[in-house]
């Protein structure tokens, strides 16, 4: 199973805390104290995923933590993004998604657009489609 945390370094500034994404190839945001830096980074990080994605490319996977903090994706935009990365490694067009759902291609390009929310059903539709099953859990928050 695959959860999707991301490593941020932190950085004190003048101003509050700057983060910055070792796994990503760009991005940069900050907060007043930790709290919103880590929230902004959650944010931020969902809009640097997004427009790769939006750009057709591969979204690289969180690496070892290595004693970082770290941040999670939310879960509705984990899901889109689990089955995006599914979609590349399996080599399946958008269209053909479409025609194994029996949908309209325009459905697909909502559902994998990060701005559209997508019922869960969908989203299971599309895990089936591609062989996966989506997997729901409950964590403590720490």
């Amino acid at each position: 199973m695959k959860t999707l945390r991301y490593c941020v370094e932190l950085q004190e500034d003048k101003d509050g805390i700057i983060v910055t994404f070792p796994d990503m190839p760009y991005g940069v945001t900050s907060g007043e104290d930790l709290a919103s830096a880590l929230l902004n980074a959650v944010d931020c990080l969902e809009e640097i995923i997004a427009s790769m994605m939006k750009d057709k490319k591969d979204i690289p996977l969180p690496g070892p933590a290595k004693g970082r903090r770290m941040v999670t994706l939310s879960p509705g935009f984990s899901a889109k993004l689990l089955l995006y990365i599914a979609l590349r490694e399996q080599h399946i067009s958008k269209s053909e998604l479409a025609r194994r759902l029996n949908w309209q291609y325009p459905q697909v390009v909502r559902l994998f657009d990060t701005q559209h929310s997508s019922h869960l059903s969908q989203l299971v539709a599309v895990a089936s489609a591609l062989k996966k099953r989506i997997v729901i859990g409950l964590e403590d928050i720490k």
